[in-house]
């Protein structure tokens, strides 16, 4: 009787170890579908916020030309201005 007690015994031990097994790839699935859908969503975020920059900088870059014109032009003056300062400096000597 005892054999057969253990032998039972040994088999519901390896029943609840195959279901343990059976049951803990389920649990890990689910562990990781969620572990996914939290990276997808954080994804999603950073790819929002990035097209929002790039949005920033095409705006910058139509911006850029009307603010480089007149720098442009005061570093024509400046030029200008260098020149005339030689030829005086130069008048002087």
């Amino acid at each position: 009787m005892a054999v057969t007690t253990r032998s039972q015994s040994s088999l519901d031990s390896e029943t609840r170890r195959q279901e343990q097994f059976i049951q803990s790839p389920a649990e890990e699935t689910t562990e990781l579908r969620t572990w996914i859908e939290e990276q997808q969503a954080v994804a999603s975020c950073h790819t929002s916020k990035l097209k929002e920059i790039s949005s920033q900088m095409e705006e910058q870059r139509a911006v850029a030309p009307t603010h480089t014109a007149p720098l442009n032009e005061i570093a024509a003056q400046l030029k200008s201005l260098a020149v005339v300062i030689d030829q005086n400096n130069f008048v002087r000597s």
